[in-house]
């Protein structure tokens, strides 16, 4: 059903594509975009039947029996390839892996995920790229409060990370830069901190390096 679906698809974009390309490359690359994600549904059709086969051949010699897992490998490195090629436009891969998430786990293309992420904030489109990093950690269930991330710092035991001292006023603000007293502006750690602090700029080389 899918597959008829996707060639019914094709054959209606045929005529507009072929126009399209007689007129330019520019114009028609976005169908041809529509062509690349229509060919790897049918990718995907392929090794979703070829997992299926391999359920239902358990009592196969392993020899016969089909190899999902280095098939599945043999198709990420090709899209890894082929999406090397496309135009560096947000709009584009995020079109493609979009297609390609019905069946790539949250983890399983970490690489394509920062490409969309950096592409998403040069095009200024800040809110998708900070829902193309988080979506796959939620699938992943992090949590995105907890000390990893720090999104909650100021409640992690040990650090001693205080309140701002600033008011937090756009005029207090602007005093803090005027004066040069940027201090003000800074957390107030305890002693656990701030030895951690000292600690990672004896390790990066001090501060008159």
């Amino acid at each position: 059903m899918a597959a008829d679906s996707i060639d019914c698809a094709r054959k209606a974009m045929d005529a507009r594509f072929t126009a399209l390309m007689a007129e330019s490359y520019n114009r028609a690359y976005p169908s041809m975009v529509t062509a690349q994600t229509l060919a790897e549904m049918e990718e995907i059709i392929e090794l979703q039947k070829l997992e299926e086969r391999s359920k239902g051949s358990s009592h196969r010699h392993p020899a016969t029996k089909p190899d999902t897992g280095a098939a599945r490998q043999r198709l990420l490195q090709v899209w890894r390839e082929r999406l090397g090629g496309v135009r560096a436009d947000a709009e584009v891969h995020s079109s493609i892996l979009a297609v390609r998430s019905l069946i790539l786990g949250p983890s399983e293309d970490s690489e394509a995920t920062l490409t969309l992420s950096d592409l998403s904030r040069q095009a200024e489109r800040f809110k998708l790229a900070e829902r193309v990093l988080l979506d796959p950690l939620e699938a992943l269930h992090a949590d995105l409060n907890g000390p990893v991330f720090g999104f909650r710092l100021e409640k992690q035991p040990g650090l001693g990370l205080g309140i701002v001292k600033s008011s937090g006023s756009h005029a207090a603000v602007i005093n803090h830069l005027i004066t040069d007293d940027m201090r003000a502006m800074l957390p107030n750690y305890g002693p656990p901190g701030e030895q951690l602090s000292n600690k990672l700029v004896s390790s990066a080389g001090g501060l008159d390096r």
